[in-house]
């Protein structure tokens, strides 16, 4: 899954210090292709709490709540597969319809 096209305004927010929210997605989403879970839950969680302190609106980054979700599924961590699927699409509701 990749973040959407139009909301590269929000993707180049950063805090003081620390890396811009693209680039942590983008790298937990190689990590997560790559078989490196642990490490790409660590870049999505560091993305979330980003994303949340910058104030962008979630519905921005649902599609980090469903990578986290099918992180947490590959592990049969289901309840926290859940709550991420749920988050993603109480965020934004027509992500499962295509």
């Amino acid at each position: 899954t990749s973040m959407q096209q139009n909301s590269s305004n929000n993707q180049n927010i950063e805090l003081e210090n620390e890396e811009p929210l693209s680039v942590l997605f983008q790298r937990g989403l190689v990590l997560q292709r790559c078989g490196n879970l642990d490490e790409s839950l660590q870049n999505y969680d560091l993305f979330l709490k980003a994303a949340q302190q910058c104030q962008v609106d979630p519905s921005q980054y649902a599609e980090v709540h469903v990578n986290v979700g099918a992180i947490h599924l590959r592990q049969q961590q289901l309840q926290k597969a859940k709550h991420h699927f749920c988050l993603a699409l109480q965020h934004r509701p027509l992500l499962g319809t295509a």
